[in-house]
């Protein structure tokens, strides 16, 4: 059995698709870079110039999280649920150890 010839016209669009598909790819990034700069953000994208910034989170169960939030040079730890949001500790710096007082969680 012989094996057929690459017919010259299917290469030139099997090229032409690849060029496509790349071009809509290059088109669909830079969208998305320029929506990210006019501030349209996407989970995981760190915008620069913000002065608010979750630095952890953590689910406790369905209806409460504990964050950990910093403004400024300040971080601030926040029990956050339904109904209710409570500062557990507010002021500590980045690299203060945390202490809670005596009977407190």
């Amino acid at each position: 059995m012989i094996a057929p010839e690459a017919d010259p016209v299917s290469f030139v669009r099997v090229v032409l698709s690849f060029g496509f598909v790349m071009a809509l790819l290059l088109g669909m990034a830079t969208l998305i870079k320029t929506l990210g700069k006019r501030g349209f953000r996407l989970p995981g994208m760190i915008i620069k110039g913000t002065r608010l910034n979750i630095v952890e989170s953590l689910p406790l169960d369905a209806r409460r999280r504990l964050v950990i939030v910093r403004v400024d040079d300040n971080e601030h730890v926040l029990l956050l649920g339904l109904n209710q949001d409570i500062v557990i500790t507010s002021g500590n710096h980045p690299n203060q150890p945390v202490s809670l007082g005596q009977g407190q969680i």
